[in-house]
């Protein structure tokens, strides 16, 4: 859920001229958190890879519309990392066991 991907360039792009662009994209990932039924993971690339070229990415100003008290972040450096490192081994735990059944 990076700035680029969610919302898209070109709605950024657009969104100066039209801004009901950007509100189409925050309408989509609204729409997408409501379809979670228990708890729903949002994750971005610190950076990615494209075209050969490493781009520093940031997350989609979105995240930082969801209310704070229902969001907790993992893997950010100034979190505990020896809990983000749980939490992360867990979820993948269970998502083995799920794949395994």
């Amino acid at each position: 859920c990076e700035e680029g991907i969610l919302p898209h360039r070109e709605s950024i792009d657009l969104g100066a001229a039209d801004p009901t662009k950007i509100e189409e994209e925050r309408r989509l990932m609204y729409v997408g958190i409501t379809r979670a039924q228990k708890s729903l993971n949002i994750s971005w690339c610190k950076k990615r890879k494209r075209a050969g070229e490493i781009q520093m990415c940031e997350p989609s100003r979105f995240i930082s519309e969801l209310p704070k008290d229902d969001v907790r972040h993992f893997g950010n450096p100034f979190n505990d990392p020896e809990a983000s490192k749980d939490f992360g081994k867990s979820k993948m735990a269970n998502i083995k066991a799920m794949l395994s059944k």
